[in-house]
């Protein structure tokens, strides 16, 4: 699993399909190249361009009933915001517009549920897999508001060479 691992501290990751949604992750570590196997992985990809409150709960969900512990996103700015809002909101009890990046609503935030999560940026653009914040749109009023957590920060972030 993610978080039994060091993650600050490997070369490379292999990802291979292994069927019905679910991948194999291989992880390979500076100093031996020893292979880490994480027991398995399950993929989330029901997401907008633009990503909605109704992105995040479906991943939030899947990420529960998967009983996952950590979150690797993989791709563009939406869905490494996504990613990120998954990992956070994976064990809140408030929804994701209580901690909008207004005043002090990050303090609302249970630190110790924050999942980890590793980033695997596909495109230069948002550096998303750099902050703390998710660009995430509330379909009630339309708007593409930050939220934030200071705990939510990646674990991880290959950025190749």
């Amino acid at each position: 699993s993610i978080h039994e691992a060091n993650l600050v501290d490997f070369s490379s990751m292999t990802l291979a399909p292994k069927g019905n949604g679910k991948l194999e992750c291989e992880l390979y570590p500076w100093s031996d190249g020893i292979k880490v196997k994480l027991k398995e992985l399950s993929i989330f990809s029901n997401f907008s361009g633009n990503p909605i409150g109704e992105n995040v709960d479906e991943g939030v969900n899947e990420f529960k009933i998967n009983n996952c512990d950590g979150v690797i996103a993989i791709g563009g700015g939406s869905a490494i915001d996504v990613g990120k809002a998954i990992a956070f909101m994976s064990g809140q009890n408030r929804p994701i517009w209580d901690f909008e990046d207004i005043g002090d609503y990050w303090k609302r935030a249970d630190t110790k549920k924050i999942s980890p999560i590793i980033a695997i940026p596909t495109t230069a653009g948002t550096g998303s897999e750099t902050g703390r914040a998710s660009a995430i749109i509330n379909k009630k009023n339309w708007y593409k508001k930050n939220y934030f957590s200071s705990k939510n920060i990646t674990l991880y972030c290959d950025l190749g060479s």
